[in-house]
């Protein structure tokens, strides 16, 4: 028992050894969980000798979109009051952030919540965070993740100690991760605890409360040790998941990679001779390198992806969210967030003067920068300084237009102007005055780089097929 005897409903609290900071941040809300948290660290710090000058630092985040929301945060902060402790309280509208994040409730509370964690952990030079997750959340957790369709890291569940979400560099710690939340109920009676109540986790309309109330009770009629059996899963998994994680890790460099700013490469043959599973979470990987928080990323997706890259012909591309692409070129996977920047160092045309192309050949451009053009038998797709064409020329090379308008791929025939396109991609402002367009005489081809005009597209039926390659000479 760690704590002893006034501590005895909380028999497996976990404090890593590890963790000797003198300074955490303790999250709590106000209800049992968090209270008992706060609770048995006042205690348990009094107790260890290692440590009786640990600094805790209470905070509390108030979402706003409950009534009792400002009460609960006054209750927080007279606790902290009461134990001597420092405590910081933030307001914000949860609502409105999901509105503006395209978030569910849930998830614009717990994004901002991690985020106040980590602002005050860096502002009090406290690397550790302590939130009050308890082995019910474990269960439930696993069980939702089951019913999305996850894999073995989902399966993992919480992990008691992890990075805190958005910033790894921090500690996030869960010490009551493996006691129940009778245990929890029964520790604030004997210590005469009165938390408060939060009236939405009987909400049904939230997926984890339906879980918690209607599924598991429920499954609970088929075998009464279910919670204990999911925990016991997330455990199974997360060992599975530590093992295969690690074993990415040691082979990571091994796969070439690159990466810049929205967008992350790697080796295709590197990683084509890895095991299915390893391959699996290398791409998964290699998105989150792009996209750190990727919600509700897809199997479905992800697997046709997997797929395309294991084909790993030039040109191919998948889909991986909505703004997530991965694209096959050369012995490479590249994937690109849709807000990626084109790098600065980009072909720029030296003069108005538009250049001619009648024929195969290659083509000065400027400041270093040729255009190769020639013929190519089979449909394949374009990388990002290439493009391929069933229009045949003549057709030239030359600075945009003012007012200028084209049909780029995925508005079905529907225009846009050439400076949103170019304000799309993320082009500079400086540099689209003389970035190179592709044009036959009556409309336009492809915008270097980034756009091309559904006018050029090759149907499956075409046997000729003109590609266009923008290289850098060699210096």
């Amino acid at each position: 028992m760690l704590l002893g005897s006034r501590q005895m409903f909380l028999p497996q609290l976990h404090l890593p050894k590890t963790l000797k900071h003198k300074t955490w941040i303790i999250g709590v809300s106000g209800g049992a969980d968090s209270l008992a948290l706060l609770h048995a660290l006042v205690n348990e710090r009094s107790d260890r000798l290692d440590q009786p000058d640990r600094q805790l630092i209470v905070a509390h985040l108030n979402h706003g979109w409950r009534p009792e929301a400002d009460d609960d945060a006054e209750f927080v902060r007279k606790t902290a009051v009461s134990f001597n402790l420092p405590v910081h309280i933030q307001k914000i509208d949860a609502a409105a952030l999901a509105a503006e994040h395209g978030w569910t409730l849930e998830e614009a509370g717990r994004n901002a919540r991690y985020r106040f964690f980590a602002d005050l952990a860096r502002q009090h030079n406290a690397p550790v965070v302590a939130v009050a997750h308890n082995a019910d959340d474990q269960a439930e957790t696993v069980l939702m993740r089951l019913l999305r369709g996850a894999g073995t890291a989902g399966l993992g569940g919480m992990s008691p100690v992890a990075p805190l979400p958005f910033s790894p560099e921090l500690t996030l710690i869960r010490p009551l991760l493996t006691v129940s939340r009778a245990d929890i109920e029964a520790y604030c009676r004997q210590h005469h605890l009165r938390p408060r109540v939060d009236a939405s986790n009987a909400d049904t309309r939230f997926l984890r409360n339906r879980i918690r109330h209607e599924l598991l009770p429920m499954l609970a009629e088929y075998n009464p040790q279910i919670k204990s059996h999911l925990q016991q899963t997330a455990v199974i998994a997360a060992a599975d998941y530590a093992f295969l994680s690690a074993s990415a890790d040691a082979i990571w460099d091994a796969l070439d990679v690159r990466r810049g700013e929205g967008w992350f490469s790697f080796s295709l043959s590197a990683w084509g001779e890895r095991p299915l599973a390893m391959r699996r979470l290398l791409l998964r990987r290699a998105a989150a390198a792009v996209q750190p928080l990727l919600p509700n990323a897809s199997f479905t997706l992800f697997e046709q992806a997997r797929l395309l890259a294991e084909k790993g012909q030039t040109g191919a591309m998948a889909d991986l969210s909505a703004d997530l692409r991965l694209q096959i070129s050369y012995d490479r996977a590249q994937i690109t967030d849709a807000a990626a920047i084109i790098p600065h160092r980009a072909p720029q045309l030296p003069t108005d003067a538009p250049i001619p192309i009648f024929a195969a050949g290659t083509f000065g451009v400027g400041d270093g920068w040729e255009l190769l053009v020639e013929q190519i038998k089979g449909a394949v797709v374009t990388g990002q300084w290439e493009m391929v064409t069933a229009v045949s020329p003549p057709f030239f090379i030359r600075p945009r237009r003012a007012g200028e308008r084209f049909q780029p791929f995925g508005l079905n025939g529907r225009s846009q102007s050439v400076k949103k396109g170019m304000s799309n991609h993320k082009i500079k402002a400086h540099l689209r005055p003389h970035w190179p367009i592709i044009a036959t005489a009556d409309h336009i081809l492809w915008i270097a780089g980034c756009c091309q005009d559904e006018r050029s597209r090759v149907l499956v039926n075409t046997d000729l097929i003109w590609h266009l390659r923008f290289t850098q000479c060699e210096v």
